[in-house]
């Protein structure tokens, strides 16, 4: 036997004969796997007993009596799709629903060296590289750039950012729009322009008036 392996849903070994034959009734769900058994290892096509286990390309059920690691596969399914699977049930999936999956094994991580753009319909979702990381949708976005700076931006300045909770500032804040709500600013050193001033002075001349 070789250490390169394959199975499919249509031929397997049949012991009574020693020989490849094929299914029969053809099963109803078609699938081919190509893998690796460091442990050479039989597969359903290669010659075996039969009270003898077979291998399928996956580390945890490979019926090597010592070590079980090192397997790969790759499979092609009618349902599921393509599957690359390695140790510890490490995988890429493509399924028949139109999904991508990244599925690494528990402990484990997927990592991307270089950038990684999330597109839909054309337009950027998510952006990630060493000189931007942005997400946006419906017009708003939130970027962060490698000066330190993190914008939030809706459409046409007119969206909304809410925070349900509290919010910390511990620096200086800038408004050049109108501040709509109560503010709590009795432990805040505020630095008002001359504008700002005087339209506050207004503001509160009018409310005296209508008192």
């Amino acid at each position: 036997m070789v250490r390169i392996k394959g199975a499919n849903s249509d031929y397997e070994y049949s012991v009574a004969n020693e020989t490849v034959q094929a299914v029969d009734p053809q099963p109803e769900k078609l699938y081919l796997k190509l893998f690796i058994c460091p442990y050479d290892q039989p597969s359903s096509v290669d010659p075996h007993k039969a009270e003898e286990p077979c291998c399928n390309g996956i580390d945890r059920t490979c019926p090597n009596q010592g070590k079980k690691q090192g397997h790969a596969l790759i499979q092609l399914h009618q349902e599921d799709g393509i599957q690359l699977v390695t140790d510890n049930n490490n995988q890429i999936v493509i399924n028949q629903k139109g999904n991508i999956q990244l599925l690494p094994s528990p402990g484990g991580q997927a990592e991307v060296n270089g950038a990684l753009m999330v597109k839909q319909q054309n337009q950027v979702l998510l952006e990630i590289s060493n000189q931007t990381i942005s997400l946006q949708l419906g017009g708003a976005k939130i970027s962060l750039t490698p000066a330190g700076k993190i914008e939030i931006s809706t459409p046409k300045q007119q969206g909304e950012v809410t925070i349900n909770g509290n919010l910390t500032i511990n620096g200086n804040l800038t408004v050049t729009g109108k501040i709509v709500g109560d503010f709590d600013l009795s432990k805040a050193n505020v630095s008002l322009s001359e504008a700002s001033l005087k339209a506050i002075s207004e503001e509160v001349k009018k409310r005296l008036q209508q008192s």
